[in-house]
């Protein structure tokens, strides 16, 4: 790539497009940076464009600049777990919520480089004759006498809003890693919850979930054939195509043992038999309820039906989390008493987490700027610009399950093509080739290896 560009354009006002806009003020890549960000309110200094809760993990030593010890790092009451020797030494492995880390970097950017910054609201992306055009309310603001743009960096996020969607870049082969039981509570609603570790996993949802407090787990399968038949029994649609990764086919970990049992135990039962009946009735209804699935008494009243064993260890996971003194032997005693709790329970499962990346990370593009404001005549809008789009963090691929990488991807492919200077390309065929699925042979003790030490390329860099 050219470097010293007059214009940067970042689509996406999300921690990994404000830590690339960071990354380019700081190393003088490019003059100026303009962030296009859907969600924002003109008024933006009431921060209520950045109010998502999403809490995420990340390496706090990836950043370049310190974070306030005073930040609120996670949900109420919740902590990571250090019983997997695998985790221990990531001592800095942290977690914030996106609206803390949107807030430093703003911080960060308008204290030193305010002048070359801007911020603007873009109402839709238009794409006709080939020239992508970029609507944007411009507010008035006069940063850029003159814009001339050479590059456009989208970081959407994980569904691809330029790279996949509007210039059409395909994605290479589905990775499938199984399926997943996610569970969340409210923790400070919950009044018979005792004082507990929880592992941390992904803690969001369709809410306020930080400020809310809420907690997460979640049970992991493999992936198999053997339960495809009975997913599309239950609705689910399933990417018979996809390539898919043994991870934790042999785990024996408490985190990896309890749901391919259930899902085993259900698939070996004749289509006719009621309890198989009772299986799809269980999944429909989890799948009906969509983001809020069910509530944890409903799904442990479902699963006593069973009087299975496997069935009886997931009832156990939801009952530990209002009384860890709980065992196998008496998890369904008083359930009643304990109602109210189990309904704030919600149960959500995902039959297929599956990875994509784009098969292209350079594509050369025409692109104008649509001031919707019409009442101030801006130099560089409602001009044609030729630029190179690329794409950063989870915009480059798409993903549900990224075992320790997530926001640090995004951070990671800032850096390398912002600071460093690497081509576009040149950074997702790295990515690609330090990732867990690319090995001569699958092994689940290779995939895990090849994770975390794809987490230790991620923090040395």
């Amino acid at each position: 790539m050219e470097y010293r560009k007059k214009t940067v354009i970042i689509l996406g006002a999300g921690p990994v497009g404000l830590f690339s806009a960071f990354k380019i003020l700081e190393n003088n890549f490019a003059e100026n940076v303009l962030v296009l960000e859907k969600r924002m309110d003109p008024k933006w200094e009431n921060d209520e464009w950045a109010s998502r809760s999403m809490v995420v993990q990340f390496h706090r030593r990836f950043f370049s600049f310190s974070i306030p010890d005073a930040l609120i790092h996670c949900p109420n009451g919740v902590f990571s777990e250090d019983n997997e020797e695998n985790r221990r030494k990531y001592s800095d492995l942290d977690h914030m919520s996106l609206s803390s880390i949107q807030s430093i970097l703003l911080k960060e950017i308008n204290d030193n480089y305010n002048d070359r910054f801007s911020l603007m609201k873009i109402e839709d992306i238009l794409c006709e004759d080939d020239v992508i055009s970029l609507v944007v309310d411009c507010n008035g603001e006069q940063h850029f006498s003159v814009l001339n743009p050479s590059l456009l960096v989208d970081a959407t996020g994980y569904h691809s809003t330029l790279m996949n969607k509007i210039i059409g870049v395909e994605f290479e082969d589905e990775f499938e890693y199984g399926s997943a039981l996610k569970i969340t509570w409210p923790e400070h609603n919950l009044s018979h919850a005792e004082d507990k570790l929880i592992e941390f996993h992904d803690c969001h949802k369709n809410t306020k979930f930080f400020s809310y407090g809420y907690s997460s787990v979640a049970e992991f399968s493999y992936p198999s054939e053997d339960f495809n038949v009975f997913f599309e029994d239950c609705g689910y649609s399933i990417n018979n195509q996809s390539i898919k990764i043994p991870f934790l086919k042999d785990d024996t970990t408490p985190f990896s043992i309890k749901l391919p049992a259930f899902l085993k135990r259900i698939v070996s039962l004749d289509k006719n038999d009621d309890l198989y009946k009772k299986s799809i009735s269980l999944f429909r209804k989890i799948r009906e309820g969509k983001l809020n699935g069910i509530n944890g008494y409903e799904f442990i009243k479902h699963l006593q039906d069973f009087c299975w064993h496997e069935a009886d260890t997931l009832s156990l996971v939801i009952r530990q989390i209002l009384r860890k003194n709980i065992t196998i032997k008496d998890v369904y005693v008083d359930i009643d008493s304990d109602h109210a709790d189990l309904e704030k329970i919600g149960i959500v499962f995902v039959p297929s987490r599956a990875e994509r990346w784009l098969s292209t990370n350079r594509v050369k593009t025409n692109i104008k700027l649509v001031s919707v404001n019409g009442s101030y005549e801006i130099s560089g809008f409602n001009l044609i610009h030729p630029v190179t789009a690329c794409a950063v963090g989870d915009s480059l691929a798409s993903t549900d399950f990224r075992h320790g990488l997530g926001i640090n991807r995004g951070f990671h492919t800032a850096v390398r093509l912002f600071q460093n200077k690497i081509d576009p390309e040149s950074a997702r065929r790295e990515l690609i080739e330090n990732g867990y699925f690319i090995l001569n042979e699958f092994s689940d003790h290779n995939i895990f290896s090849r994770a975390i030490s794809c987490r230790d390329w991620l923090i040395s860099h």
